[in-house]
């Protein structure tokens, strides 16, 4: 089943970054980034964040964006590289 807008667009801070995928693994990328542009100021600054910004970074073609915000996802948190490769 394919998200609709509100699906994709789930923002609260408790959501796992598995549900911020939800646009990306059905190729929709303008809900994915409507989705990370309504994460809340305070909540852009974890792994979960990070993670997913750089997943929709590779898929809009920006590499050097993507090894950027994978970058800031380890430096966040160290057990998120087991993530970024298994996806």
């Amino acid at each position: 089943m394919a998200p609709t807008d509100s699906a994709a667009a789930s923002n609260g801070p408790g959501q796992p970054a598995q549900s911020r995928f939800r646009a990306l693994r059905f190729g929709k990328l303008d809900l994915a980034r409507q989705a990370l542009d309504r994460v809340p100021a305070n909540d852009r600054d974890s792994a979960a964040y990070h993670v997913v910004a750089g997943w929709l970074a590779r898929a809009e073609g920006n590499f050097a964006g993507q090894e950027e915000q994978f970058a800031a996802a380890v430096k966040r948190e160290r057990k998120v590289t087991i993530f970024i490769s298994s996806i």
